[in-house]
């Protein structure tokens, strides 16, 4: 099922939320939109949704325009932030709810319903909670019965805000890995919203980098973070470093692993001082402070580089960028 979406404009009182948004998603295709709060992704997402209307243009499921079809029309799966289980409602209820609200003539068998429910608790992988009560539930556990909820109903779209952000570190990391292979058995159309890069880069087919109401680059993970359209989208996709030269020649921008460090000084290299070690596990992260610039420079090494031995807060290290961006 693809979306086209056109011209897409969106205003709250004198918020412009969305301003002229053209995407093309292609069937089967898991696509991020990523940006900064307030950047108009969740808005976006409620449009194709349903949840809100467009002042102007259009949305299209594989052709057909859908913009003034009532969400209960558009058969898209919704997984939210906060779960939304119903509480009194075991897992399998939880899950079998969207099946068994569905008109007379369309509502599965019983024994239909069972068989669905139970299929989809295995994708999951949670089939052996399906007596269980969202309360006796982990985060995470609650957040996958969420989705296998929203594809119970066979949505022709799955749309997901910000599906991990609830939870902690680890196990964020864990569920999108689990989404990412989720997604290549069921092969839904996707989209979610998230501002955590890290979680798009990993997850995503392609990224929709989003700032102010309008799409600042769409592409696939490597080619948003290697080329990116904007300084903004520098900026966004990750760490970035800003070294100033001489006067009136423009800064260099460079991620903290594009650097190379040595102890002693080498041509090319600029000189800094160590301001702060940080290990990272199989990275360190060493801060510099360098004469004539307020902004420090972050480099971050494998863990067993030879610079850090005996290295020391206050000590002296050379640098020198590496696949450095000009900047004006």
């Amino acid at each position: 099922m693809s979306i086209e979406i056109r011209n897409v404009s969106k205003r709250f009182l004198t918020f412009q939320a969305l301003q002229q948004i053209n995407l093309h998603i292609h069937s089967g295709e898991l696509v991020a939109l990523l940006g900064p709060s307030g950047c108009g992704k969740t808005t976006l997402l409620r449009i194709i949704a349903g949840l809100e209307t467009p002042d102007s243009g259009a949305i299209e499921f594989h052709g057909e325009d859908v913009s003034r079809h009532d969400v209960r029309d558009r058969n898209v799966g919704f997984v939210f932030q906060h779960y939304a289980l119903f509480r009194h409602m075991t897992v399998f209820d939880n899950v079998a709810f969207g099946l068994r609200m569905k008109p007379k003539a369309q509502r599965p068998s019983t024994a239909e319903i069972k068989r669905k429910v139970h299929e989809l608790l295995d994708l999951v992988q949670l089939d052996w909670l399906g007596d269980r009560y969202p309360e006796q539930l982990s985060g995470g556990q609650r957040q996958r019965i969420a989705l296998a909820r929203a594809l119970a109903v066979e949505p022709r779209v799955l749309l997901l805000d910000e599906p991990f952000g609830a939870l902690d570190a680890k196990v964020r990391k864990e569920l999108r890995r689990w989404l990412a292979r989720l997604h290549e058995d069921v092969n839904l159309t996707s989209v979610f919203v998230t501002h955590d890069q890290e979680e798009a880069m990993e997850v995503a087919d392609r990224i929709v980098v989003m700032n102010k109401g309008v799409i600042e680059q769409i592409g696939t993970p490597a080619e948003v973070y290697e080329k990116p359209a904007s300084d903004f989208v520098y900026h966004f996709l990750g760490d970035a470093n800003r070294l100033h030269g001489e006067a009136g020649a423009p800064p260099l921008l460079f991620r903290p692993h594009e650097i190379s460090l040595s102890r002693q000084a080498q041509a090319g290299h600029r000189q800094g001082e160590v301001r702060d070690i940080r290990p990272l596990g199989a990275i360190t992260r060493v801060t510099l402070s360098v004469a004539g610039q307020a902004e420090p420079i972050e480099a971050e090494v494998a863990k067993d580089h030879p610079g850090l031995a005996g290295l020391a807060r206050g000590s002296s290290l050379y640098f020198q960028p590496q696949l450095a961006t000009p900047r004006a």
